[in-house]
């Protein structure tokens, strides 16, 4: 059975319709639909998962394969290239192997000599001979200069990390010379040495034949300040040397101005001009 109401809409008279079955069959299509709706699986765009999801690596594993490839590719490259020898080996080998080439290499530079010489350019042959080995030697003696200064330079470094820290950083010097370390090391700079890595204190100068080095009751090399403290001590101006070790007060002045004086001879100042001299 199906009711119908009637609705008046306005006043003109006008109405409308409307049955409840139809009201009834509109609502059942809507909730129809949205049920549709909700159980309608949502499709998961492929194209957004990551490269992760898709291959099960991760950045790291990516990175990882591309290296794999790349030294994948480079044992390819090197495989190429020991073929490549292999073969030019297996060529030198069926010409008789390095001597034969060798000797047929210096065959055909004889025959060019003398088919030079039944020209009448052995002259000029010579010449260019001449020329070329000039050539050569002036690179090699172009070569030698410059890794000869590398290694002086490189030495030169060293003793001053070395020799050249010990005088800077010398307690002995602070505390007992009157001397800076730079000016000690122009007077006693010759007696220390470089030795295997350990700077050793001599009783003479660098040069002097009969040159011992400082050492302990052990045979051990005796520290810088140790050594450093003998050679002054054998050097007949040590007292120049020293710092003054007697306290200012009564009677001093009287015994300073009674001191013998130094004898004439080699003075301190003399021995700093003769290190300065050897600096080159």
């Amino acid at each position: 059975m199906t009711t119908k109401f009637k609705i008046f809409a306005g006043s003109d008279g006008t109405s409308s319709e409307t049955t409840v079955s139809e009201t009834q069959n509109a609502q059942t299509t809507v909730e129809e639909a949205q049920s549709a709706k909700q159980e309608k699986p949502v499709k998961v765009d492929e194209t957004k998962k990551t490269d992760e999801q898709k291959h099960g690596m991760s950045e790291a594993d990516h990175k990882l394969l591309k290296d794999i490839m790349k030294k994948k590719e480079e044992l390819t490259s090197a495989k190429a290239e020991i073929a490549e020898l292999k073969k030019t080996v297996e060529a030198i080998e069926s010409l008789g192997g390095l001597e034969k080439l060798a000797s047929m290499i210096h065959a055909e530079e004889d025959k060019q000599k003398k088919e030079l010489e039944a020209k009448g350019e052995w002259d000029k042959l010579k010449k260019q001979m001449s020329e070329d080995h000039a050539k050569a030697m002036g690179e090699i003696q172009k070569k030698l200069s410059e890794v000869s200064a590398q290694y002086e330079s490189s030495q030169k470094q060293i003793v001053e990390l070395t020799i050249g820290a010990q005088f800077n950083n010398s307690q002995y010097i602070a505390k007992e010379l009157v001397l800076t370390p730079s000016k000690t090391r122009i007077v006693y700079g010759e007696y220390f040495d470089l030795v295997d890595g350990q700077v050793v204190g001599y009783d003479k100068p660098r040069g002097q034949k009969g040159r011992t080095a400082y050492i302990d009751q052990y045979g051990n090399n005796l520290p810088f300040d140790a050594a450093l403290a003998k050679i002054v001590e054998a050097d007949p101006d040590a007292e120049s040397m020293m710092k003054s070790k007697m306290k200012a007060g009564a009677g001093s002045s009287s015994k300073m101005s009674s001191a013998v004086p130094p004898q004439q001879g080699t003075t301190a100042q003399d021995k700093i001009l003769k290190g300065l001299s050897l600096i080159k």
